[in-house]
């Protein structure tokens, strides 16, 4: 097997750990992981399409009728159109192509895109681009910062004092503004304060040279946002989307981060009840499979509560809660609207396709810490019947 070089990257800045001699630890950072997973054998196409079919049908068991794929390389594109075009891709899906501030990928990104129309049909359409601005807001210092981390120890430290923005803002402008004139929708990962302002900073070029007829981009995560920032989505006309799945006390929400930027900060996780009261669109992305679950009951119940999932005296973020019937809409039609569907999915009304779900409980019905307990019995898309719980045990693909 090929072995990395690591001797040959720098030192400083390096995603890949160094002890104090220069040597590697062994510890990875963001963009390492991919360099380690290229030298790893490749999975067989078989095991490719049954893994593809297994993660849409476990959705199909949660009720999601439509998804973004938001970081699709070749293969998992080649897969999802393979299902299309059989008939067992059920749901409507938005791929992203991953564009990167790196020669290679960003040609790699661009070959994907030229092609786009050999994967797409009906229930798939690749017209999104995902940037990855920054890391995570942990010990590591990953995630791009307007003031420095907490837990800094000085000269010596040799982790980043603001985090790492990994494209420049002026090449993020340039990018952005180029798949905006392309009519491409861009979702940037952006946990950090100072990654977000970049991601808006971003479409705010775009929309100076192009005008605002282009796509509702969107900032993804969010994490931590500068109280400035919050009315600008709004009137760029670009959407927020929050990561429920991992916002309410977790060891590493509550503690690790915590820890990294501080107490104050904390006060300002993900604020969503802000961008919801500036009239933006807000959506919510799972982040799955980084989180263990797919379930976005889950996201709703802690959308509201704030708590642990059945509840919890420890709190996080609490001003960032909301009422139980916003969560559902961000869930639902807002999802859709940013996808670009809110004209036929979404809602249930008149001259809508029928996407719907029937479920064990009324969430309106049960306490808000009960509302993770609600099990999907049958989901329908454009009115079939694409999963029913009692003949779950019957596709042992999808256990």
């Amino acid at each position: 097997m090929p072995r990395l070089q690591l001797r040959t990257l720098p030192p400083s800045g390096s995603p890949f750990r160094r002890d104090q001699d220069g040597n590697p630890t062994g510890l990875l950072r963001e963009t390492a992981n991919a360099m380690v997973a290229s030298v790893i054998p490749p999975a067989s196409d078989a095991q490719k399409m049954q893994g593809m079919k297994i993660a849409t049908d476990e959705m199909l068991a949660h009720g999601i009728t439509s998804f973004t794929g938001a970081y699709a390389n070749s293969w998992q594109l080649g897969a999802l159109a393979r299902l299309a075009r059989e008939g067992t891709l059920k749901q409507r899906v938005r791929a992203c192509v991953a564009w990167a501030h790196n020669p290679a990928l960003a040609h790699a990104a661009e070959y994907q895109l030229a092609i786009r129309a050999t994967y797409e049909s009906e229930r798939l359409k690749v017209d999104c681009v995902k940037i990855m601005l920054d890391g995570v807001p942990t010990e590591s210092h990953t995630a791009a910062m307007l003031a420095p981390y907490e837990d800094s120890t000085g000269e010596d430290d040799p982790r980043p004092t603001l985090g790492l923005l990994l494209v420049p803002q002026e090449a993020l402008n340039d990018a952005v503004t180029a798949f905006d004139r392309q009519g491409l929708h861009v979702k940037m990962h952006a946990a950090g304060d100072g990654a977000v302002r970049a991601a808006i900073d971003a479409v705010a070029a775009a929309r100076g040279r192009n005008g605002f007829g282009g796509p509702m981009h969107d900032v993804g995560h969010s994490t931590f946002v500068d109280p400035a920032d919050i009315p600008r989505p709004r009137e760029l006309g670009m959407a927020w989307e929050f990561s429920p799945y991992i916002w309410f006390p977790t060891p590493m929400a509550a503690i690790d981060i915590r820890k990294a930027v501080g107490d104050e900060r904390m006060k300002r996780w993900v604020p969503i009840r802000d961008a919801l009261e500036t009239g933006a669109l807000v959506a919510a992305g799972s982040d799955w499979p980084v989180v263990p679950l797919v379930d976005p009951w889950l996201a709703v119940e802690t959308m509201v509560t704030r708590q642990v999932p059945g509840g919890s005296e420890e709190t996080l973020g609490l001003q960032g809660q909301v009422r139980l019937e916003d969560a559902l809409r961000i869930m639902t039609w807002n999802g859709a609207r940013l996808m670009g569907q809110g004209d036929k999915v979404g809602t249930i009304e008149v001259g809508k396709e029928a996407d719907l779900v029937v479920t064990s409980q009324n969430p309106f019905d049960v306490e808000p810490t009960e509302v993770h307990r609600t099990e999907v019995g049958m989901t329908f898309i454009a009115g079939e019947r694409v999963y029913r719980a009692d003949r779950r045990s019957e596709r042992p693909q999808s256990r």
